[in-house]
């Protein structure tokens, strides 16, 4: 009988505010839209299973990452209402 594992879920690991700022600093850097977007739902689970934030929040923040198609506003918004802000410095390349 094969090995059981259970799904993994990034989520369960982003314990800790400056986890979640590192995260997301690390999905920007690749340059992806989608992998933000993604990163900010990964966000908002983790300060969810944490209860880092009031059902609120929660909940204006799901509005706002729930598109596809999320906005450079919705998108600064989700990363206030999450607790985080933009860094942004010269490339090293």
């Amino acid at each position: 009988m094969g090995e059981l594992f259970s799904p993994y879920d990034t989520a369960n690991y982003l314990t800790s505010e400056e986890d979640r700022a590192l995260y997301l600093e690390a999905c920007l850097d690749e340059g992806d839209a989608e992998l933000v977007v993604h990163a900010l739902r990964t966000i908002e689970r983790a300060r969810n299973q944490h209860n880092d934030m009031d059902s609120a929040t929660l909940d204006n923040l799901a509005q706002l990452v729930s598109s596809d198609h999320v906005s450079v506003e919705s998108l600064l918004k989700a990363i206030k209402a999450l607790g985080l802000h933009l860094h942004v410095q010269p490339s090293r390349a």
